[in-house]
């Protein structure tokens, strides 16, 4: 078991510096390729229902808020038409969208 765990780390080690004569192991894929989603809540102050559905997304790490008054770039290249408005992005590219808190994936509610 030991000499595994030391293969492994060389291995990890060749496939992270870019050695041309190491392959990289099928086991480190999904971590070198870890998927990132990220979700985009687009919101304002004075947005009633942007405020009552801010504490059900409090703690999630994958959530980032948008004033949409702070930041109207972004408002414009999401093309945001209305507030709430959550846009849910996997590597970068828009995959879901929506305006209810509710269909969110694994949203907690009270």
């Amino acid at each position: 078991m030991k000499a595994l765990l030391l293969n492994l780390c060389f291995f990890a080690t060749a496939a992270i510096s870019g050695c041309p004569d190491q392959g990289q192991p099928e086991i480190l894929v999904p971590v070198v390729n870890k998927p990132v989603v990220k979700i985009y809540a687009f919101t304002a102050t004075w947005c009633g229902p942007c405020q009552r559905d801010k504490p059900k997304l409090a703690g999630r790490k994958d959530i980032v808020f948008v004033d949409i008054d702070k930041y109207p770039k972004l408002k414009k290249k999401f093309r945001i038409r209305s507030i709430p408005t959550y846009v849910v992005l996997h590597d970068d590219v828009e995959v879901f969208r929506t305006q209810n808190v509710r269909e969110l994936p694994n949203v907690r509610l009270r």
